[in-house]
């Protein structure tokens, strides 16, 4: 009730056992369950996977935080006894590498806003043989100690770690979050979350960079492993998630305190706006796009997180949008952001790499760097990352160059963020904290996630799932089948352990080798280099080892070096020597019979030379992205068949890097008239997907029936809410999970669409083997809607509107077959006037 609302915080608890069966409640271990507060539960929800069991607790808590004074207040008060030199370095985030002492002497006389803890000097730190991560709370709290006991204004100093998929060195690695989108499941995206901010704030940041809500519909750019999708409604879940669980919970806006100050962090949203639509894939490029285009794919993650859902801080991208640099464009950083989403404290920090003192010397935009600073300020810009431009802002102001107003509304966001993370209250961390990082509880999620993110695209004649117990020797081939940095990915804090598919197979066969007494045995060759064309020596070896084998496993796809961040690419063919490799290997098993099988380690999606003709000869093959720290586990637990792939591609993929742009690549494509499908000549193929947008194997059948519209209604109104409801039966004889999609068409539209058929909703259902599940999903009739630019002449204003009519309803659980013939269940309803 609302009553109830004025004396209690809704907060959450995570609770993960490991279990010996999904559904086996009786066998978890209880007693390791922590309750951190007693309360009254007043809902919860259950998430099952493999490996763990998640209870999410609702509880109502007394409102600790509510016996402080409202942030606003706090923030006013302190503002006005500051001076223009002590706001100004609240603004600043130096970005060079500095020991904690070094840090407090170059700001002892007016505070500092932030510090970037990687950037930490830690050679001389204290314990002497302690972990990165103890030397790294202890200069924290040193560097701390000093700003709040030899500073006037006694501020604190707000410390940021990066918590893309990690948070803490020596912490849980999780997958990166192409490999979450491919889950298709926000609940484990909002679970891991939980656990990324637990050690974050253990390590001592009260501030992360993620999530990463950009649309990278370009497959040659290097960062797009670090998003979900290709599209805006499965990013911007994924993404809500993400920062829900990040925030412990907290969905307030800016000024509202955290629930938690010790296991919650506020998220840096990142990068706003545009920046995965990138000329030529390239990072950083420009994105010319239209209103329509903007607002309904690249923004509408953005304006989904604003609409109530945490949006607190976001980083802006390097890119220009529309001829307008992002560090400079008032409109999207002010106009939107703030005042038409109405986020109105929303701190907004600059992308690194020096990019407000860019729009001086690389956008030119400007004619100094304190003009660039100006520039910057006035346009909404916060923070400077990177702390050389926004110093300027002390003779701009002085001279009459910009107004103290401008200074006063950066100052105010992000005491309002220091405020809103406990600093002030709880400005220290416990040490003894970073002692339990990478618990058993992250790495059985970190297990669970990538197992549900790795994507099963080919699988001729069921090769998979394989009985490795019944071979006599195994090929274990390719340049990847031990390197867990690949593995892991970019923006990951590296210390804990890792493993390979290597290391994953050899334990396996060791275990089933003194088990059943079998003697299978695995022979390991690179075969050639991952990035380096020129080393190709040991492909022939690798050949022959597969001839002699009786399956050949290979390891293949990118490494660091090849896809990540500044890592973009003109091809999308497997780099290095690895098409050589395949190509050697399928040549030397074809005419034995012996089967291939191919594992990617990937952040993009992959071509196989020209016309990708060596996967005719590839058995099956596995996409398991990026999986963290348990991806080999996860990996050889897939092709063996202890649990059954559920993963969905989230992005299609092209047949070459000139399907990029469509139709086949995004699958985001406008009605073409004669020109849909259309193949590209001289040989080329057809520009449809080598793999659509949604598809993934597994290993039973599910059957979805019975969809209907609740309430039912002869038309509904643009903000009307439904759910739709359907059945999803498991015909096999596995148990598992499936992803049920919900697709949408505009069968009459004007102006044309973005898509010709788009996603409207999904969720992920566990459904045991035999069994039928119910499945219900909420959707707003207003998600049907477009962007119209108000030049239409039909008396719509420019925004979203939702045109009457009839719309078409698709479910199914593997994309959908056609643009034309979508498949699957099909219902429709009207929107009426």
């Amino acid at each position: 009730s609302s009553d109830l609302e004025h004396i209690c915080a809704p907060r959450s608890e995570l609770l993960i056992v490991s279990l010996e069966s999904p559904i086996d409640l009786a066998s978890a271990d209880w007693n390791t369950v922590k309750y951190f507060d007693a309360g009254i539960i007043m809902s919860w929800r259950l998430y099952i996977g493999r490996n763990v069991l998640a209870m999410v607790f609702y509880v109502c808590l007394p409102q600790i935080q509510g016996q402080l004074a409202p942030i606003p207040v706090r923030v006013e008060e302190l503002l006005k006894q500051m001076t223009l030199e002590e706001k100004v370095a609240q603004l600043l985030q130096p970005w060079e590498t500095r020991t904690a002492d070094q840090v407090f002497e170059q700001f002892n006389s007016t505070g500092l806003g932030a510090w970037y803890l990687s950037m930490t000097d830690l050679t001389n730190e204290e314990p002497r043989n302690g972990t990165i991560a103890e030397k790294m709370v202890h200069a924290r709290n040193r560097m701390q100690k000093a700003f709040i006991e030899n500073t006037r204004l006694k501020i604190p100093v707000t410390f940021i770690e990066e918590t893309l998929h990690s948070g803490a060195p020596g912490g849980t690695i999780f997958p990166m979050p192409i490999n979450f989108g491919s889950t298709w499941n926000a609940t484990a995206s909002y679970l891991a979350a939980k656990i990324i901010a637990r050690e974050a704030r253990a390590l001592g940041s009260d501030r992360g960079f993620s999530p990463v809500i950009n649309i990278f519909s370009d497959p040659r750019y290097g960062r797009l492993q670090e998003g979900y999708s290709e599209d805006p409604t499965l990013t911007k879940v994924m993404g809500a998630a993400h920062l829900l669980g990040l925030q412990g919970d907290a969905v307030g806006g800016p000024d509202s305190y955290l629930h938690n100050f010790t296991h919650a962090v506020v998220g840096t949203v990142k990068h706003y706006a545009a920046y995965g639509m990138s000329a030529g894939g390239i990072d950083g490029s420009p994105a010319d796009l239209s209103q329509q285009k903007l607002r309904e794919v690249y923004l509408e993650p953005w304006r989904y997180l604003a609409d109530g859902r945490g949006l607190r801080s976001v980083m802006a991208s390097q890119n220009m949008v529309n001829g307008r640099p992002m560090h400079a464009n008032k409109r999207l950083l002010t106009s939107v952001l703030r005042e038409e989403w109405g986020v109105l404290n929303a701190l907004v920090e600059s992308d690194g790499g020096d990019c407000i003192g860019a729009l001086f010397y690389g956008f030119h935009a400007t004619d100094s760097i304190e003009g660039a600073a100006v520039l910057a300020v006035e346009a909404g810009m916060d923070m400077d990352l990177g702390g050389t431009t926004f110093p300027k802002l002390v003779n701009a102001v002085n001279s009459n160059k910009t107004s103290m107003e401008f200074i006063d509304r950066a100052t105010r966001n992000i005491l309002t963020s220091k405020f809103a993370a406990g600093l002030f209250d709880s400005p220290y961390t416990d040490p003894a904290r970073v002692l339990t990082l990478d618990a058993p509880d992250g790495r059985a999620l970190a297990l669970d996630i990538a197992e549900q993110g790795c994507v099963l695209v080919q699988n001729v004649n069921e090769t998979l799932p394989m009985d490795f117990s019944a071979k006599r020797q195994i090929a274990l081939i390719g340049p990847l089948v031990n390197d867990g940095d690949s593995q892991c990915g970019g923006y990951t804090n590296s210390g804990a352990r890792v493993v390979t598919v290597q290391d994953a197979l050899t334990t396996l066969l060791r275990e089933q080798n003194a088990d059943m007494h079998s003697r299978t045995t695995i022979k390991v060759a690179p075969g050639c280099s991952a990035d380096n064309t020129d080393r190709n020596d040991e492909i022939p070896a690798a050949a022959a080892l597969a001839a002699e084998s009786d399956v050949a496993l290979l390891v293949l796809g990118d490494t660091l070096t090849s896809c990540g961040e500044m890592y973009d690419r003109s091809s999308l063919d497997l780099p290095g020597g690895q098409i050589a490799l395949l190509e050697a290997v399928t040549a030397a098993t074809k005419p034995k019979g012996i089967p291939v099988v191919v594992v990617l380690i990937n952040g993009r999606s992959a071509t196989f030379g020209r016309g990708n003709t060596v996967l005719q000869d590839v058995d099956a093959l596995l996409v398991a992205w990026r999986p963290g720290e348990e991806g080999g586990t996860a990996v050889v637990n897939l092709l063996r068949g202890a649990t059954i792939p559920s993963g969905k591609l989230t992005q299609a993929w092209p047949r070459g890097v000139g399907g990029v742009g469509g139709p086949g690549q995004p699958y985001l494509y406008p009605y073409q008239g004669n020109h849909m499908g259309e193949s590209y000549t001289a040989g080329d193929g057809p520009s449809t997907p080598l793999f659509a947008f949604g598809i993934g194997y597994t290993y039973t059948q599910f059957i979805l029936e019975d969809l209907s519209i609740s309430p039912q209604k002869s038309s509904y109104k643009p903000h009307d809410a439904i759910q739709l409801l359907l059945s999803a039966s498991n015909e096999g004889t596995r148990s598992g999970p499936t992803v049920v999609q919900i697709y949408f068409r505009d069968p009459v539209a004007v102006p044309v669409r973005i898509s010709s058929i788009q996603l409207l909703a999904f969720t992920k259902v566990f459904v045991p083997a035999g069994s039928r599940a119910k499945v219900a999903i909420d959707v707003n009739i207003s998600s049907l809607g477009y962007w119209n630019d108000g030049m239409n002449d039909d008396g719509n204003n420019e925004g979203f509107v939702v045109d009457p009519g009839t719309f078409e309803l698709y479910a199914g659980t593997n994309g959908f077959t056609s643009w034309s013939s979508p498949g699957g269940l099909k219902t429709t309803l009207s929107v009426a006037p």
